[in-house]
């Protein structure tokens, strides 16, 4: 009995402790007026950068994070911090980043959703985020594994993350998604507000120094509008952000007698948007020798034979690098006659090779002096890395994280905190179409 009472006694003290360590989070969290959570398949990262530019220009002390191909903090005055972590990205980092940002005097913060499985995306935006702002940028077909087959399964899961009497903004087009998003908004009593792409033309896109997307620009001027920044102002604001460096641009590298045009899409696996891409590139080099890098994970076997096909549908490849695991079923997957297939992943005697070795059998698989370059399907590999270490020392654009200072949770901001208003924008206040241009 006397064991069995001190086993409840040690139960009730942990209750105890975990009640009044939530408590307390609760408590710090709060004293952040605006958070934002952004959510979605594609482009969390960008946004989350737009939108933390936009009120960091507002004069609001806004911090942002980001958890794409390089986990940031982006620091009030607009610089980089680098997230250092030990072992695997775990959820509950978010709890130790929120406290921190508070602890910093923190008004607004921005930040991406580090989960797939909707129970995770559900944890952090109701017992970590509470969000008044949560953004879902679109719905495409990723990550099957964990949140479905298709897309209105993938969008409800998604959904997950939508918070209770707050605003959802959205750029996504799909008709059934969005009708999706407003009834999962209506059982929340969230007001939906669609992102005005038509209002972003081609002229504005042109300035940003990355390949920016209408959609994710639109959300940022939708963000802007609900904290009276005007339109210009917010453009401007996204054009001067730092890209984050998953951002697609197109690089120009010279190797072995031939000019390379390098387009780093390993982050853009899902079918659509590289579709489009793909496509747009194919367009814009069409006398280009076209080699496609299919770097593929062990744990993505969903996505080894549809790249393989979109490789040679909508770029057209003239050859295809297998990297990562899976070369064979790649090999198996090229329908095309004519077109080259080189095995460099795990399997092959490539698996340790430097970046350089690397390019030069990749370059070398062409006899035109063009080539274009595309890098797809997923982000980390052994070989991967090693060519992307290569072509920002070839190309002058290396940035190490040992650059980057280390975000500091301890540190704290200095200078005068400016605020705004207590409230937002009246829930049923309609977006305003003519204050959303440029």
């Amino acid at each position: 009995m006397e064991l069995l009472a001190l086993c409840y006694l040690i139960a009730g003290i942990f209750v105890v402790q975990s009640l009044v360590a939530k408590r307390r989070f609760d408590k710090q969290r709060d004293t952040i007026r605006y958070r934002i959570h952004v959510n979605g398949i594609r482009g969390k990262s960008t946004v989350t950068r737009y939108i933390t530019a936009i009120l960091r220009d507002k004069g609001i002390v806004t911090f942002g994070k980001t958890t794409g191909t390089a986990a940031r903090v982006i620091m009030p005055d607009g610089s980089d911090a680098v997230i250092r972590r030990r072992g695997y990205p775990n959820v509950t980092e978010q709890l130790a980043m929120i406290r921190s940002f508070a602890k910093q005097h923190a008004r607004a913060v921005v930040v991406e959703c580090m989960a797939i499985k909707p129970d995770y995306q559900d944890w952090l935006e109701n017992k970590v985020m509470h969000s008044h702002i949560v953004v879902i940028t679109n719905v495409r077909v990723d990550h099957q594994e964990e949140m479905g087959d298709t897309l209105p399964e993938i969008a409800r899961s998604l959904a997950r993350s939508i918070p209770k009497k707050a605003v959802l903004i959205t750029a996504e087009t799909n008709q059934e998604i969005v009708e999706i998003l407003h009834e999962e908004c209506a059982k929340r009593q969230t007001r939906l507000i669609h992102a005005p792409v038509h209002l972003v033309d081609d002229s504005q896109l042109a300035k940003f120094s990355h390949m920016a997307h209408k959609e994710n620009v639109a959300i940022g001027l939708a963000v802007a509008r609900m904290f009276g920044v005007p339109s210009r102002q917010a453009m401007h604001s996204m054009i001067q952000a730092p890209a984050d460096p998953g951002a697609f641009q197109v690089q120009t590298i010279q190797q072995d007698g031939r000019t390379v045009q390098w387009a780093n899409l390993f982050a853009v696996n899902d079918k659509e948007s590289f579709a489009s891409i793909a496509e747009g590139l194919a367009q814009k080099y069409p006398n280009h020798h076209k080699i496609a890098l299919l770097n593929n994970r062990h744990d993505r076997p969903s996505r080894v034979e549809m790249f393989s096909k979109l490789a040679q549908s909508s770029l057209g490849a003239d050859a295809i690098v297998a990297l990562g695991d899976y070369e064979e079923r790649v090999k198996k997957a090229v329908y095309e006659p004519n077109t080259r297939v080189a095995l460099l992943g795990n399997s092959s005697k490539f698996a340790m090779a430097s970046g350089k070795e690397l390019m030069k059998k990749i370059v070398g698989l062409s006899t035109n002096k063009q080539v274009l370059l595309v890098g797809t399907v997923n982000i980390h590999s052994r070989q991967s890395e090693q060519l992307l270490e290569y072509i920002a020392k070839t190309t002058n654009t290396h940035s190490s994280d040992d650059s980057l200072p280390v975000f500091e949770p301890r540190r704290t901001v200095t200078g005068k905190i400016r605020t705004l208003p207590s409230k937002l924008l009246p829930a049923k206040q309609p977006l305003a179409d003519d204050n959303l241009v440029a």
